[in-house]
Formats: C-alpha cells, structure tokens, sequence
C-alpha cells in the first residue's frame, strides 16, 4: 500500500511540480535527461517493461530529489546559519543608556559600527560577541546591570549585521572580532588584564578563537557553547550526508578548548534544545584551564541571562578582582 501511494502519488504530480515556476531550470532539465534514459533503457512498452519504467522512476526521482536537495543546503548554508538584523536603532527604542557609538576597521577594510560603554576605575570590559540571529542592540538591555554596576560593555557588531556591510563568514567574523579587540587595547586603552570575553552561541565559537589568539586577557565566558557546527549541523540535520566535509563555517571551540589559558565560566540552559546541555557540558570538560560551570534551571536556549545567567556573570566578575 505505501509503494502504490508513492506511485500514485509521484506520477499524479510530478507534471505540475516540473511545471512549477519555483523548480529551477537545471532541475527541471534533470528530471527530463532521467526520463529520457528510462525510455531508451526500456524496448518496448509492454506491461512487463512499463512496470520496469515505474520502478525505476521510483527509485531515481526521489534519489534525485534528495541530491537535490543536499546541494541546495550546501550551497546556501551560510543563510542557514546567519539570520541578521540588519537594521539600526537607537538606544532610546530599547531603553538603554551610557553607550557611545564606536566605529572599528577590519583587516580586509569592513567598517563595523557598535556600542560602547567606558569602564570606570578599577572595573573590567566585557567584550560580547552575540548569537547568530538579530543584532548586537538587542542584547544592549540585558548588559545594562553591569554598565550600571561601573563595568565596561563594548557590543561587539558583525559585518552583515547591525547596518553594518558584508556577507558573514566564520573567517570574516574571526577578522571582525580581531578589530574589536585590537580598538579596545589600541585605541582605548584597555589592559589585557581588565578584558573578558563573552560569547553567546554562535559567538562562543568567536569569543573562544579570540581566547587561543589573545592569551593574556583576563578571562572567558561562553553562554551556550558547541561543539562544533559540523556536530550542530548533525544533530539537526541527520539526513545530511558527511557534514564534516559540507560544513564550510566549522567554529570547532571542541578543538581549540584544551588551548585556551584563562579563566573560563561556561554558563547553559537544562532546557536548551538548539545547542543541547551536555554539548555545552563536553565544552567544559574539554577546558584544561581553571574553570567553573553555572547549568541554568528551566532556560532554554535564548533565557539564559534573563534565568540567572546574568547573576552568575556578576559573581564571576568579582572573583576576578
């Protein structure tokens, strides 16, 4: 019964779908090229060699379909993978005060725009490197307890992203990232010393790059972190074949974590389902360096600062005075 609806299913419709406008060309001119090769592979339209003919379109076309579709996440994976919001916005339409806007050049020339808010006396600088969906402006509100307690908060923004030009990519937000850190002990002179990373998600994988590349900075956190995008892209995508040599934009934090010198808090949700708790928990166990671990009860994976993750941030801070 289920082959037959397949059958059934597959020749009622598949004139309309090769005849659909959202089929593109190359596609299209496959299904024909397969349909031509039954035909010449069949001599004769008898019974026995029409079944043949169906059996075989009903293995191709859904072969077909599958590469299809495989090719099409390879080749727009990166739209997959970065949602920006490209849009600016005011400090007054999220209720934020104390930044200044900043403008920082990358290496490969990008012009980055971003808020920063100056430390006071004897207090740290959190460098944040958001997720990979919105805009650093959206995460102004959740860091004002600690422009408020005196610390330093520079919201790092991405090419792509935030009004800023570009098209994302792992080494371009690698480059990007560098300029911010760069800005913050060149131009402003903040110590290695009072500078602590801080990575959201997809961030995470950018905050720990700049942590193996900048060892003297005083300390690390990850909110969310992966393993990879090679084990995210399998954990959500099991059907993709290989993502190990599909993924372009790897950010392997698994590889890189036994390097990372400084002090490190790994902050998640039990509730997470996008980068799943013993994910971030491997992160950690692979983390050589002095460490601690804060597992949020009942966040997901956008709650973690708002379920307590932002009180375990300030507690980190002191210890590091």
């Amino acid at each position: 019964i289920p082959v037959a609806a397949s059958m059934a299913v597959t020749f009622t419709t598949l004139p309309s779908v090769l005849n659909s406008k959202k089929i593109s060309r190359p596609f299209k001119e496959s299904f024909v090229a397969i349909d031509s090769m039954i035909e010449k592979c069949m001599p004769a339209a008898t019974p026995r060699f029409n079944r043949r003919a169906i059996l075989i379109r009903l293995i191709a076309y859904p072969v077909l379909f599958y590469a299809a579709a495989v090719a099409s996440m390879y080749a727009y994976q990166r739209s997959l993978l970065y949602f920006p919001d490209a849009k600016t916005y005011s400090q007054t339409y999220y209720s934020v005060v104390g930044f200044e806007d900043v403008t920082v050049t990358t290496e490969d020339g990008h012009e980055l725009t971003s808020w920063y808010a100056p430390a006071k006396p004897d207090k740290k600088t959190i460098l944040v490197f958001h997720g990979n969906a919105g805009s650093f402006h959206s995460r102004a509100h959740d860091f004002m307890p600690l422009v408020n307690a005196g610390y330093g908060v520079m919201l790092a923004e991405y090419r792509g992203y935030g009004g800023n030009k570009g098209t994302p990519t792992e080494t371009g937000l690698y480059q990007d990232a560098d300029a911010y850190v760069h800005y913050l002990l060149d131009e402003k002179g903040v110590s290695p010393y009072t500078l602590v990373l801080y990575g959201e998600s997809l961030g995470t994988g950018i905050a720990t790059e700049m942590a193996v590349r900048y060892p003297d900075i005083s300390a690390l956190v990850l909110e969310s972190p992966f393993t990879s995008m090679v084990d995210i892209t399998a954990l959500h995508y099991p059907y993709i074949p290989a993502p190990n040599l599909l993924v372009r934009d790897r950010y392997d934090t698994i590889s890189k974590a036994s390097q990372i010198k400084m002090p490190t808090l790994v902050l998640y949700g039990d509730h997470d389902v996008v980068v799943p708790g013993d994910m971030s928990q491997q992160v950690f166990d692979a983390i050589t360096a002095r460490k601690d671990v804060k597992i949020i009860p009942n966040a997901g994976h956008i709650e973690v600062r708002a379920h307590g993750g932002l009180k375990a941030l300030q507690d980190f801070l002191e210890t590091l005075q």
